[in-house]
């Protein structure tokens, strides 16, 4: 199961705390919206993971012993879609090849003109 950014927030600050949480301080902390916060918690008080009264929850100890047994999986699996490199290795230039911008030259019959495959000693 894939856990969102606001979720493995919100299951890290129930265990850390080991204690009651104020909802509102997660909503202040982490700037997170109520709906977020609301179907976290809701979740997680049907699975009797926590204990909610009022605006106050509590893990018990079936949810601390499940987000301990779960911690690789909520905490470490973490979707890095941003670390791929987005061009295969073929695509590269080769390491030591230098860098040549394309070098543009105007003439009259045609204003700009590309010179790509040209000799590159100027």
């Amino acid at each position: 199961m894939k856990y969102t950014s606001y979720q493995r927030q919100i299951l890290a600050t129930i265990y850390k705390a080991n204690a009651e949480v104020d909802l509102y301080l997660l909503h202040k902390q982490f700037q997170l919206s109520p709906s977020q916060i609301l179907i976290t918690v809701t979740e997680l008080e049907e699975h009797k993971l926590i204990e909610r009264v009022g605006v106050v929850v509590k893990a018990t100890q079936k949810g601390r012993n499940w987000i301990y047994a779960h911690r690789k999986e909520i905490f470490m699996n973490i979707d890095r879609y941003w670390a791929t490199p987005t061009l295969n290795e073929s695509q590269l230039p080769p390491p030591m090849q230098p860098y040549f911008p394309e070098k543009v030259t105007t003439n009259e019959k045609n204003p700009v003109v590309n010179r790509q495959d040209q000799d590159r000693s100027d």
